[in-house]
């Protein structure tokens, strides 16, 4: 008898625990950089599925950015942003996809050094379009960061090197048939390579 009981209270003990360390779980990012939930997806009932999590210097970047309206991060792309150092300088810069509220346009803000933000794209509305793209929508959710040393070597069409001044990491978009777009840091703005 006396045996069953703490048979049943270790049990019951071990039940307890588990579930103890299933409810804190936490998400955290590969940068070790702390973290704050920033956007709640839910299902067609409303009901709470998980959150977005995302470093604090993206959230802290995020702030600055101004495009006429709110904007919101792009959670259909996963991921929905990427770590890099586009301008050699060794601090971290992160590049994040994001949409607006009212247009749902694309766009992609680099955050340089963490802190200063460069808004590319369809949302971004510039005087003078980055890509050859339609309306500058050259956004993909099939991206990825590239080495220093492979954006300096990579070829376009012609044969010719298409980023050979480029200061660090750039960020590669790429489409179905082979095609894509790198964009990357010459040590004065951002650029692109088609």
């Amino acid at each position: 008898m006396r045996l069953l009981c703490i048979t049943s209270l270790l049990f019951s003990l071990l039940l307890a625990c588990q579930g103890s360390a299933e409810n804190s779980i936490q998400v955290t990012n590969a940068s070790n950089t702390a973290s704050q939930p920033t956007n709640t997806l839910t299902d067609k009932t409303d009901k709470k599925v998980n959150e977005i999590w995302s470093p604090t210097a993206i959230e802290e970047c995020m702030t600055k950015v101004k495009v006429g309206e709110s904007i919101e991060f792009e959670t259909d792309f996963n991921p929905f942003y990427l770590r890099a150092d586009f301008d050699g300088n060794s601090h971290v810069d992160y590049a994040v996809l994001v949409k607006g509220k009212d247009s749902n346009k694309r766009g992609l803000v680099i955050c340089k050094d963490s802190n200063t933000p460069f808004i590319f794209g369809s949302l971004s509305k510039p005087k003078t379009p980055l890509s050859s793209f339609e309306d500058d929508n050259f956004i993909t959710n099939q991206w990825e960061i590239s080495t220093k040393e492979y954006t300096k070597s990579m070829v376009g069409a012609t044969n010719r090197k298409i980023a050979p001044d480029a200061k660090g990491e750039s960020i590669t978009f790429a489409f179905e048939g082979g095609n894509g777009v790198n964009i990357y840091w010459d040590g004065k703005q951002f650029r692109i390579g088609e």
